[in-house]
């Protein structure tokens, strides 16, 4: 992107703000030249117009770019999308490409009139969390990882915690990535200690033995796979 860096305006109260670096586009959606048809690349997040890039060179005409105007409202921070909206609270604008109607993503046509290249494999975040805003500013392009930790759900919450819920620091020395997810070591480790402790009857002997050992036990002993087969 180029231009000139502004400070982005300040979100919704709702809403929580992410630090952007983002560069000022919306000037040049001001002035994006009406008779100039747009570059439509790569509109959707799963990149499927990517799949016949040799031959397909859609662009967007002048009417495509009035009719989206028309269905934005503008207001100091977001320009609201007042068009068709998904479950998920995204815009959507169906438009024709090489003969058919496709429906795309409004944030994504409105980086496109910005000017703003669209880059394959990369998804568009909504760093003012308005789902249905289409300030250009207002947008970035992320891989999808770093999408989801930008974000608000679980993943995202638990990926920026640098401590365990004990107080162990998550250092790479203390940190085990296996079926559980992301474990501070220390606290792995009392828990496996903790439970070859606990003993119990084997329902086959009546033998005690500890948790961690019954199912080889059972298995080495009584030729069994598992309690009960």
């Amino acid at each position: 992107m180029t231009g000139t860096t502004h400070a982005l305006p300040s979100p919704p109260p709702s809403h929580t703000s992410r630090e952007p670096e983002m560069t000022a586009i919306s000037d040049r959606i001001e002035t994006a030249p009406k008779g100039a048809p747009t570059p439509l690349r790569s509109l959707t997040h799963t990149d499927r117009l990517h799949r016949s890039e040799g031959s397909m060179q859609p662009t967007l005409t002048t009417s495509d770019v009035e009719r989206f105007w028309r269905q934005v409202d503008r207001t100091e921070s977001c320009w609201h999308w007042t068009g068709t909206i998904n479950p998920d609270g995204y815009g959507r604008i169906g438009m024709k490409i090489d003969g058919r109607w496709r429906t795309l993503a409004a944030h994504r046509v409105s980086l496109l009139i910005a000017g703003v290249e669209l880059i394959p494999g990369r998804v568009v975040d909504h760093i003012c969390r308005v789902r249905r805003c289409v300030n250009p500013e207002h947008l970035r392009q992320l891989t999808n990882r770093d999408n989801i930790l930008a974000g608000v759900g679980a993943t995202a919450i638990n990926a920026r915690k640098t401590h365990c819920k004990r107080g162990h620091e998550y250092t790479p020395e203390n940190t085990y990535q296996g079926n559980r997810g992301r474990e501070c070591r220390e606290c792995r480790a009392n828990r496996i200690k903790a439970r070859s402790r606990l003993r119990r009857p084997c329902p086959e002997c009546g033998v005690e033995i500890s948790a961690n050992h019954m199912s080889k036990h059972i298995k080495l002993i009584h030729g069994k796979s598992r309690v009960g087969s």
